[in-house]
């Protein structure tokens, strides 16, 4: 059950990348070597995440209200971002650091969540955030306009429900 979890929670976080390398494709001239820089920093994050979400654990032992809010605040701000869009892109070192970090910072907030096995959950994880944004990088010559974040914010602001009824539930 928590393999199928990881996987839909992958798929809402590669959402992101999705959309961004659908709309960057054609400036991207390693498609290959830029969808690994998307994997390890999911994968960094993830782990980030976790081990600040260890630290806190220490301190606050229902972790659901915590895990409902992160989820529910990346899904708004992957909502305020998709309304947001800039239609010039200049690519350089720079910018692609930028959106690097950008499609992956959401890994961080999940990892904080993450209460099991974080090495296969942020591979996992890493794993679709390469795949998804490999993809996007090939699919942007035929698929020009792109409304695939709306999926990973819908997944993503289910999950926070999920966990804001466990939390209630916890309680009652």
């Amino acid at each position: 059950m928590y393999i199928l979890y990881l996987i839909i929670l992958a798929t809402s976080l590669s959402m992101d990348a999705f959309s961004v390398s659908l709309s960057i494709g054609n400036y991207i001239k390693n498609k290959f070597i830029f969808s690994l820089i998307i994997c390890v920093f999911h994968f960094l994050f993830s782990i980030s995440g976790y081990y600040l979400g260890f630290l806190l654990n220490n301190y606050v032992h229902n972790t659901d209200m915590i895990a409902f809010i992160i989820f529910l605040y990346i899904a708004v701000n992957m909502y305020q971002e998709r309304k947001n869009k800039q239609p010039k892109i200049n690519i350089n070192f720079l910018s692609i650091f930028l959106v690097t970090i950008g499609v992956s910072i959401d890994s961080f907030g999940v990892g904080i969540t993450i209460t099991q096995n974080i090495l296969l959950s942020a591979t996992i994880i890493s794993l679709f955030a390469f795949s998804f944004t490999y993809i996007g990088l090939i699919l942007n010559k035929y698929l020009q306009e792109n409304n695939f974040s709306i999926i990973g914010i819908i997944i993503l602001f289910i999950i926070s429900i999920v966990h804001l009824h466990k939390f209630i539930f916890n309680f009652v």
